[in-house]
This record gives C-alpha cells, structure tokens and sequence, in this order.
C-alpha cells in the first residue's frame, strides 16, 4: 500500500480523474464494494479476488503459500499447479 500512496502523490487532475473512474469501475465489478473505498484500499483488489464469490478457483495460479520449514517437519505437500511451477517451466 506504501507503493499505492506514492503513486497517488505523483498524480496530476488528469491522472486523479481516471483513478476516480477505474475505481468506480471496479466498484461496479465486484460484490464487495466496501474493498473500494479509495485509493488506498483499492492497491489491494488482487487480494480481494479470493473472497469476493467465484474467484477461489484461481487461487493456485496467483496465491502460493510456500511454509519456512528448517527443521523438515512433515507439513502437506503444496500444490504443484501453482504460479511457482509455471514460472520456472516457462
């Protein structure tokens, strides 16, 4: 969110004019709309994807929980269609 609000401090009128329209957009888009309440907030709309209805199905392609395990403690295997594997196999 640091990188949103120096973003925002750079913009000039024009450039605030188009955020204010892109964030009505995606107020209209999404269920949630309390997600979009600025600016601010709005820096986070890819998070909001999970729990907004309907798009958890994506979660692996986006979203990869990879657990700090030094001592090699049996955890669950982590899901290998993951952005991790397509990344690296790209």
């Amino acid at each position: 969110m640091l990188i949103a609000q120096i973003a925002f401090d750079q913009l000039n009128k024009q450039g605030d004019s188009k955020l204010a329209d892109l964030l009505i957009t995606m107020m209209n888009a999404f269920k949630n709309k309390d997600i979009f309440t600025d600016y601010l907030e709005s820096a986070c709309w890819a998070d909001n994807l999970r729990t907004d209805g309907g798009m958890n199905f994506m979660r692996n392609q986006h979203f990869v929980d990879t657990p700090l395990n030094p001592f090699n403690i049996s955890i669950p295997l982590i899901d290998a269609n993951n952005i991790t594997f397509a990344l690296v196999i790209n």
